[in-house]
């Protein structure tokens, strides 16, 4: 990061601040569909874990 911003500077470009993690709460509704959601719930159920769990793990790789 540091490295982006010097080059910034070095050519007068602006450097964008950086936004307040406040400004998110970490939750968002998405829309998928039944068959996926269905594929989704049979893999939980294997795993053992919740569907917030397992769609967090896959967002994350």
């Amino acid at each position: 990061m540091e490295g982006y911003i010097e080059v910034k500077l070095e050519n007068n470009l602006s450097v964008p601040i950086p936004e307040a993690i406040e400004k998110y709460s970490g939750k968002f509704v998405v829309r998928i569909s039944k068959s996926l959601h269905q594929r989704l719930a049979i893999e939980v159920e294997k795993e053992g874990v919740s569907l917030n769990q397992l769609a967090l793990y896959k967002l994350a790789l």
